[in-house]
This record gives structure tokens, sequence and C-alpha cells, in this order.
């Protein structure tokens, strides 16, 4: 179960009282130390690893800053943002292997037509771990990044390629 803080001093506190490795404990302070004084910290130990989630009010919405640390002190990110309706409209998943289940299940809960969740998928399903991407539902649209590669599908499934050229000095 989560515990959840309103203050980083609360998380600080609750954290030095836990039985956690000199690195885990570091890297768990400087992950508590992103959150804002708006922010909620949540805080879950789970056998080895330490979860911990920064939450933030939005104008139209929420972001959560998920964290999840091993007793080495690595780190596996995921950001995500919901809008007003509760719905997840950001996923970036900074650290998180792309072919993950985690990635297929966020993909499945986001407010998408079938016809975007089914390009989206298929594209997955053709990239290496190495890959980093990032999905947006912006209104009826989808933005999915793919490295340097932006790629809007509309509401049914249709792909515009924008391909981003770095600016030539």
């Amino acid at each position: 179960m989560s515990q959840i803080f309103n203050t980083k001093e609360e998380a600080y506190q609750y954290i030095s009282d836990l039985s956690l490795t000199k690195k885990q404990l570091d890297s768990t302070k400087r992950t508590i130390k992103r959150a804002t004084k708006s922010s909620q910290i949540y805080i879950t130990q789970q056998l080895e690893k330490i979860i911990v989630k920064i939450k933030r009010q939005g104008q139209n919405g929420y972001q959560e800053m998920n964290f999840m640390i091993d007793a080495d002190g690595e780190k596996i990110t995921v950001q995500k943002a919901y809008n007003a309706k509760q719905e997840l409209v950001h996923y970036d998943p900074k650290s998180l292997p792309i072919l993950s289940e985690e990635v297929k299940q966020a993909i499945e809960i986001m407010p998408l037509t079938s016809a975007q969740k089914s390009v989206i998928l298929k594209l997955l399903d053709n990239l290496n771990q190495d890959t980093t991407i990032e999905i947006n539902k912006i209104q009826d649209n989808v933005i999915f990044k793919i490295n340097d590669q932006t790629i809007n599908i509309d509401c049914q499934g249709k792909e515009i390629i924008l391909w981003l050229v770095p600016m030539l000095k």
C-alpha cells in the first residue's frame, strides 16, 4: 500500500525508516527532490524495489512521474498525464523497455480509437528495445514519436509521418 505525503520533508523522513541500500536511499532522495510544493508524493515498497510517484495538478488534469528504484539505485521512469476526465493522454516511458507489457497496457487504456490502437501496436512490433517513444493524445489525433520521427495518427488510423530534421548552421 502506498504512503502519501504532501511535503518532501515527510517523504524524506518516511524513507529514512525503510530498509534501503545506500544507493537506493540516495536515488530515492534525488527522486523526491523533483517534487514541487503542490505535488503529492506516493511511496510504495515492493520487495527490494521502491516505487515513487510524484503527482501534480495541471490546468486540465494532472501529471504523474513514476519511478521504480532497485537496490542498486537504478531507476525506471515513466511520465504520464491525464486530462480532466482522468483519461491517460500522455505516455512517455523514459527508461522502460518499449516492448514491455506496461506500454501495451497504457495504449489499451488511452482514449484511442481501435484503428489508432492497431496502428500503434503494429508500429511497436517493428521497433527494437533501444528505440525511444512518446504517445500524446491531442483532440482526435495521436502524436506518436519514435526517436526523431513524429507520426500523426488520425481517428481513422491514417498515418501522416512528419520528419523532424535538425536545423543546419
